[in-house]
Order: C-alpha cells, then structure tokens, then sequence
C-alpha cells in the first residue's frame, strides 16, 4: 500500500505555493476533479486544491474509507502537512458535510490557523 503525501492527496491545477492563500475543495460523494475544473479560472492568484478520495483514481492503492471520522483526521493532517495559513475550506453536497467534519478535526489538534478571528 502506498500512502499520499500531503500534496498529492489534492488536485492541483497549478503548482502550490506556500506563499498564497489556499482555497481546499471537497467535491460531492463519488466526484473527482473533473466537476470542479470550471472554478479554476476564478480562482487566479490561489492555490486551489481538489481533495482526492482514497481508494479511486490516483489514490486507488490506499484503502478505501470506512469511517468518517478516521477520514477527516487522515484530512486534517494533510493539511497541516500543507504549511498553508487560513486555508479556506469549502465542498459541495457530501463535500460540504466532509469539509465540517475536517474543520472540526482541524480544531481537535489546535489547528489555529483555520481560525478567521483572533482574540488577545
């Protein structure tokens, strides 16, 4: 079994760059990149990042998912793997379910870079 690194867990249609924001798609159940690439052009001047299911496509020598929870840690910790600052996070459909759950893992490490307010 082969297991992604943080980068090739996402599709990116340009290469990332730290540096930039970084916007991070989570398409709907049994979707790919491919429904998503119509944003790309809208999204000049960020990282733009797909999630890549494991267990399909590019990923297909990992197993595949069989607990939510598990999966949104295993995301999570890409992310954090990422070094992007304030990614912003978003999905569509199951993708938008999946997303809450990350941000809730996210939040389960102290990940404070997903917060958008700061309290001194």
């Amino acid at each position: 079994m082969t297991v992604a690194t943080p980068l090739e867990c996402w599709w990116w249609p340009r290469a990332y760059q730290p540096s930039l924001p970084t916007v991070l798609f989570f398409p709907g159940a049994g979707a790919n990149h491919a429904g998503e690439q119509h944003l790309v052009p809208h999204l000049a001047g960020v990282n733009f990042g797909v999630w890549r299911m494991p267990g399909r496509s590019t990923r297909s020598t990992e197993p595949s998912p069989e607990n939510l929870r598990a999966l949104s840690e295993d995301c999570a910790a890409a992310i954090v793997g990422l070094g992007c600052r304030r990614p912003v996070l978003a999905g569509k459909s199951f993708g938008g379910l999946f997303g809450y759950t990350v941000c809730q893992a996210l939040e389960s490490v102290s990940y404070t870079h997903l917060r958008a307010h700061e309290t001194s």
